[in-house]
């Protein structure tokens, strides 16, 4: 006799789910419709109202066409493909590394087409973009033992929406002032970007 306890979505009670990652955990469970990979066959039990709510979305798409190319395509900006050391995909974001060794500095760049500012993202990729930020600066900053971590998104020159995440300590070039336009850039030697790009992505 099927009951309460036979529906394996019994904990699904519109709260954050209990467990290590609750956040984690709601945004995987929260994507938007249409974006899985593969073939997910749900064993929970379909209630009337999400019934409903498929039928619905069958006569009225939630997302437009418009709309599903933008979260469907991205084009990297060339000064930032240009000045910026690839390390990995992290989700919503693109994590580069500048390619100038004087200060450890991480550049994340939300792969959402066409998008300047914050406030344009969803407010579930602002989320997404808090919590990813978070986790880079985190790493950055066990990684680098530094005093400060900087964070900003300014955007007047490169307009595509991008977050610098800069590990500052005393005594580095420039200390106390701004990283940006102050001598010439070091590029990083190969071998040591890659080892240093390692240690981020072992402590995300």
């Amino acid at each position: 006799m099927g009951g309460w306890h036979d529906d394996p979505c019994r904990s699904s009670l519109g709260l954050l789910p209990s467990g290590p990652d609750p956040v984690g955990e709601w945004l995987v469970h929260h994507q938007p419709p249409g974006f899985h990979i593969g073939n997910i066959e749900s064993k929970c039990k379909p209630s009337r109202q999400k019934t409903d709510i498929d039928m619905q979305n069958k006569a009225n798409p939630p997302f437009s066409i418009a709309e599903e190319t933008q979260l469907t395509t991205f084009t990297l900006d060339e000064r930032l493909e240009r000045d910026g050391i690839p390390i990995a995909s992290i989700g919503l974001c693109q994590m580069r590394l500048m390619n100038d060794r004087r200060w450890p500095w991480l550049v994340l760049i939300p792969q959402r087409e066409g998008i300047s500012e914050i406030f344009d993202l969803t407010p579930l990729d602002q989320t997404m973009l808090t919590f990813e930020t978070t986790m880079a600066a985190t790493a950055l900053k066990k990684v680098t033992g530094a005093e400060k971590i900087n964070i900003g998104a300014l955007g007047n020159i490169v307009r595509q929406l991008h977050v610098h995440i800069i590990a500052r300590s005393d005594g580095d070039p420039n200390w106390p002032g701004p990283v940006w336009g102050f001598g010439k850039a070091e590029p990083w030697d190969e071998k040591e970007h890659q080892a240093f790009a390692a240690r981020i992505l072992e402590n995300l």
